[in-house]
């Protein structure tokens, strides 16, 4: 079962509704793009994951996480079994991926061009660490708990260079997570069975969800007074909408749209503290309830961006 679906980061969404609002030909937009690009990429290569997660043979016994985001750190994918853990990181790279060792840097080759990136075992290494720490911390019982890296993108190389043991096991394709999930069933079928708590843990897991906020305006040195106001006509692009009763019109196109507002909201999740903080707020005017139906937009409804 999916106890939280997949759904596209604050962070592109940010970067697009950012870009919505900022003038062609703004020196800022390059950046911008590039790095919507990559949360775009990111996320695109998550959903490949989801698809063939969608087609293992733990649908109906385990429970599925995604983007899962405890106090302290991320897991791209957690799926909670009876008698384990699997945590997934997931790379949408694309070219030829280099492990030159177990623990050390990737090189990711794209024709003549060579970049560096961190080596997303390590990175995985650290999740379960701290998701250990996090299990102890709420009581429960240190459950196996393993760790893989899946490349999202099927034409993408994997070179296993240093010829690790765990680089062979532990980083394959989207298309084999399948299979590897019912090695990883049949490994742990003897193990203590811990069903019984497993609702529990997945509540506390999405009590401790906070969603990532990155002030993008800051991030790239934008002043308010630079964008552009208003609510984007879906129809013909213009900042010209007026609210009317249950929606928008537009007198530019003459277009009527009821959910015009939902592109612009873009919320931060609350802190410990009780506060909130949309995306674009020292700019956008706070005005209306918007009635949503998910549970994460009903935490952020009091947020009316226009």
């Amino acid at each position: 079962m999916i106890s939280k679906k997949l759904t596209p980061p604050l962070r592109l969404l940010a970067d697009q509704a950012l870009l919505n609002h900022l003038p062609i030909g703004h020196p800022a937009r390059p950046r911008i793009e590039d790095d919507l690009g990559n949360y775009r990429s990111g996320f695109i290569g998550e959903q490949n994951l989801v698809y063939f997660l969608d087609l293992s043979d733990l649908g109906k016994k385990a429970r599925f996480f995604y983007d899962l985001h405890p106090e302290g750190f991320q897991m791209d994918t957690l799926i909670l079994a009876p008698t384990f853990i699997s945590i997934i990181e997931c790379k949408n790279y694309s070219g030829t991926l280099i492990f030159t060792s177990e623990n050390g840097q990737i090189i990711r080759c794209i024709g003549d061009r060579r970049d560096g990136f961190a080596n997303p075992l390590l990175q995985v290494g650290r999740h379960r660490k701290l998701l250990k720490r996090w299990l102890a911390a709420c009581g429960n019982p240190p459950l196996p708990i393993e760790t893989d890296v899946v490349i999202a993108s099927p034409s993408t190389i994997i070179e296993n260079q240093a010829r690790s043991r765990r680089v062979q096991n532990h980083v394959f394709h989207a298309e084999q997570a399948p299979r590897k999930l019912r090695a990883m069933m049949e490994k742990h079928s003897r193990d203590r069975d811990y069903s019984l708590i497993l609702q529990k843990i997945e509540e506390k897991l999405l009590q401790d969800h906070i969603a990532p906020f990155t002030d993008v305006l800051k991030k790239f040195s934008i002043y308010p007074s630079e964008l552009l106001r208003g609510v984007q006509c879906p129809s013909c692009h213009r900042f010209t909408m007026q609210r009317i009763y249950a929606g928008w019109h537009c007198p530019s196109c003459n277009g009527k749209f009821k959910t015009a507002h939902e592109p612009m909201i873009k919320c931060a999740p609350q802190s410990k503290t009780g506060d909130a903080l949309t995306i674009l707020d020292t700019f956008f005017t706070n005005r209306c309830l918007l009635n949503h139906g998910s549970r994460q937009s009903s935490r952020f409804s009091q947020f009316f961006l226009f």
